[in-house]
């Protein structure tokens, strides 16, 4: 349940960000994904930079919750003011239990009973040339070790490659793919978001042929930003019935 938005410009060094996004994933099926995630990170020295972030996620009767501190380093290569490199590390714990009292009846001997607490490492780096960025990141790379009782959460990985494009001195494009797998399923992403006056922007997305996005963000006094997404799965949920996905974001931003 990664969100649709990237809350941080990556052409942009911010010095204070934080936001909060809901997103309500296939809504009105029963015991659909919904997660509530908090962001918070500010610059340090012009180097480094340390942030928190929190998710909470409900899949049916599953609940998780992670609290992470970040912290990255952005290192320029010798010689050069346009090609750089931005190195990121999260530490934290997890957590997940069932909550059973949503239930009649538990008929799978699998399921965890109590409480499983874990801790969380992610990995990440960025490149940054002009207006290319191109990344790599883990999360969970500690995958099995730690964890108590019998949930073991995978590591997940990401790549992600981003090119702005300046149409006019209003007007840009950013084209984005993204690559993710746990090993076992592998998605891949493209979007399109175009921005006029650094304010107003709509954006386009396809996931694995089978789901689409549309989404629009505004940014007020260039520190308040608002967005929503709505996405739509091409295949047939619930009887039939198509459930729509969607998110909503709201931030604030230092530059």
């Amino acid at each position: 349940m990664e969100p649709l938005f990237n809350f941080q410009p990556s052409n942009d060094w911010i010095k204070l960000q934080a936001s909060v996004t809901y997103r309500d994933q296939w809504s009105g099926f029963n015991g659909n994904p919904r997660s509530f995630l908090g962001n918070y990170g500010t610059l340090l020295k012009g180097k480094h930079g340390l942030g928190l972030s929190f998710i909470a996620q409900e899949i049916g009767i599953q609940k998780l919750q992670n609290v992470v501190l970040n912290y990255s380093y952005r290192m320029k290569i010798k010689g050069s003011e346009e090609h750089f490199f931005t190195a990121g590390i999260g530490a934290g714990m997890g957590m997940t239990y069932f909550d059973y009292s949503t239930v009649s009846q538990i008929v799978d001997p699998y399921l965890i009973s109590g409480r499983t607490t874990f801790p969380r490492i992610n990995l990440g780096l960025t490149y940054h040339w002009n207006k290319l960025t191109v990344g790599l990141s883990s999360t969970q790379v500690n995958a099995n070790p730690g964890a108590s009782g019998n949930y073991r959460p995978e590591t997940h990985f990401f790549g992600m490659a981003e090119y702005t494009i300046d149409i006019s001195n209003s007007f840009i494009v950013l084209p984005r793919v993204m690559y993710r797998t746990d090993g076992n399923v592998q998605t891949a992403e493209m979007n399109l978001m175009a921005t006029y006056l650094k304010k107003y922007s709509l954006g386009f997305g396809l996931r694995n042929t089978n789901a689409y996005s549309f989404s629009a963000q505004i940014d007020l006094k260039e520190k308040f930003r608002i967005g929503y997404a709505y996405e739509v799965t091409n295949s047939k949920l619930n009887n039939g019935i198509l459930n729509p996905t969607h998110e909503f974001v709201l931030g604030f931003l230092l530059k």
